[in-house]
């Protein structure tokens, strides 16, 4: 039985909660998740993921690699976090980047004409 939003409960029964918050048939209850225009939504907890762009400059590849989204206030964009893995990607967000390599980054995603499947 669906509890809102990508929640099964243990029963087998066919309510349909809309309400998100328990089966009407077995009691099980789970609070629903925060959604984007909720207010507190950076309590939750952080939200993994895969990275699904492509950045031509970064070998190996930079698509699937692992994040973690941080969830921030109403108005501010979620914080990706890469996996600390030894991806160059990887190792420059978590030891920093300088405007140089900002700006040849940029330049050869924005120009290349290199599109990589």
């Amino acid at each position: 039985m669906a509890i809102g939003s990508g929640y099964t409960c243990s029963c087998s029964c066919s309510c349909s909660c809309s309400c998100s918050c328990s089966c009407s048939c077995c009691g099980e209850h789970r609070p629903r998740p925060r959604c984007a225009g909720d207010p507190g939504r950076e309590s939750e907890q952080t939200h993994f993921g895969w990275l699904s762009a492509e950045l031509g400059p970064y070998s190996p590849r930079t698509t699937n690699l692992g994040t973690n989204a941080h969830t921030r206030p109403i108005g501010l964009r979620p914080r990706i976090e890469l996996e600390p893995t030894d991806h160059p990607l990887a190792v420059e967000q978590r030891t920093g980047i300088t405007r140089d390599r900002v700006r040849e980054i940029a330049e050869a995603v924005l120009h290349s004409g290199d599109v990589r499947a």
